[in-house]
């Protein structure tokens, strides 16, 4: 099979060689053409969440390319990250969303064209939650959040390895732990949050339940352990690898879910499902989270 496809397009069967999105598209049109697989590399495309998380994934490529986006810095401003460009605009404190541009316009498409080799997001949305099963059954990769590896059955676990996304880069997942302002015992609940994060329990989790550790020290303490298969360390050294690069990340700025996220993703489901042009879709999105940006941080000077 591999040979069959290097035959045909002249490039490795091997993630860890793909180089740009083409070539995730052509793995997708040679497996489903085939027969060999229901699905093609599954991507998540939910309205309520999932969009927001798979599109920078793949516009990410675009981004660390073109500096007219990034302006130097490859994972953006912080937490306004790759979906914003990477400076303020004249006369701003803030920048301005970048994903109209034509790269953005482009990186849609390949979205969009990705999501054809799964089922329709109208019908059976590929989402957090179902896409370690659908994987397992039907596809023969998925872009998917390590912590996603863990629900897999055992058996599918041991088959899958790991890859950057292609061109060498990742995105990272944000989890959130805080103490309530209402707590009554705010110093144990710190002392609590602290235990959770520490390094010995992050190599627990993973012992126990396959849950990605967070910190360098327990990556080390991991890879140290004889007791790991070889398969587990691979898979620790490529996410330990990964977490280098890992930047292609959704905005994480205060407006972002009550704004951001609600008007991309519709404007994006709308496009996928075949209701909107792709720059009427991302015009409409970007105007949406300029007025968020105006309402949240101000009007511009310039």
């Amino acid at each position: 099979m591999a040979h069959e496809f290097y035959s045909e397009y002249g490039v490795e069967f091997n993630p860890l060689t793909w180089q740009n999105w083409t070539t995730v598209l052509e793995i997708d049109q040679f497996l489903v053409s085939h027969g060999i697989t229901k699905y093609g590399v599954l991507v998540d495309d939910h309205v309520s969440h999932g969009i927001i998380d798979a599109y920078p994934a793949i516009f990410g490529w675009w981004y660390m390319r073109d500096p007219n986006l990034n302006k130097g810095r490859i994972g953006g401003l912080p937490n306004f990250n790759i979906m914003f460009y990477g400076a303020p605009a004249p006369g701003c404190p803030y920048p301005l969303p970048d994903f109209n541009t034509t790269d953005g316009i482009e990186a849609l498409e390949v979205y969009k064209e990705l999501v054809s080799y799964e089922p329709p997001p109208n019908v059976t949305p590929i989402t957090y939650d179902n896409l370690p099963e659908l994987y397992a059954e039907y596809a023969p990769a998925a872009l998917m959040f390590v912590s996603q590896l863990s629900y897999l059955p055992s058996n599918v676990y041991n088959d899958t390895c790991l890859a950057p996304l292609p061109g060498g880069y990742a995105e990272t997942g944000t989890n959130f732990l805080a103490v309530s302002k209402y707590s009554t015992h705010k110093q144990l609940a710190l002392e609590f949050l602290a235990f959770l994060v520490s390094p010995k329990v992050q190599v627990y989790e993973y012992l126990y339940f396959h849950k990605f550790p967070i910190s360098k020290e327990a990556f080390q303490m991991l890879l140290s352990n004889s007791t790991l298969s070889p398969h587990d360390k691979e898979l620790l050294e490529a996410v330990y690898n990964a977490a280098q690069y890992a930047w292609a990340n959704p905005p994480n700025i205060p407006p972002t879910y009550t704004e951001l996220i609600p008007s991309f993703n519709q404007e994006v489901f709308s496009y996928l499902l075949g209701q909107v042009s792709a720059q009427q879709a991302m015009n409409t999105a970007a105007a949406s989270w300029i007025n968020a940006l105006v309402q949240t941080y101000g009007p511009c000077s310039g």
